[in-house]
C-alpha cells in the first residue's frame, strides 16, 4: 500500500463521508506519511543505500560530522523531530 494510495483514500473516504470511522480518526489525529525512505535500495533490491542501512543510521540529532551518510537520515529525522 502505497503513501500516495493511503492519502487519496483519507482524503476522498472524508469529503464523501462514505466512512464515519474515517471521518473520525481525520478529525480527532494529526496524521503525518513520509514516502518511502530507501528509494535506491528498492529500486536496485538491496537494504543499503551507499554502503549505510538507512533503517540504522541514526540518530541524527544533533550528530557528529559524517552521521548521516544515507539520503533518507535527514528527512525521516526532521518528521520525527517536528513530531516530538
Amino acid at each position: 500500500m502505497s503513501t500516495r494510495w493511503q492519502a487519496e483514500f483519507l482524503l476522498k473516504t472524508y469529503k464523501d463521508g462514505s466512512n464515519p470511522w474515517v471521518r473520525r480518526l481525520v478529525d480527532t489525529r494529526s496524521i503525518t506519511m513520509l514516502p518511502m525512505s530507501n528509494a535506491i535500495g528498492y529500486d536496485k533490491i538491496v537494504r543499503e543505500e551507499n554502503h549505510v542501512d538507512p533503517n540504522r543510521d541514526f540518530p541524527c540529532v544533533l550528530c557528529e560530522a559524517g552521521c548521516v551518510a544515507s539520503m533518507a537520515c535527514p528527512d525521516v529525522a526532521s518528521a520525527w523531530l517536528a513530531l516530538l
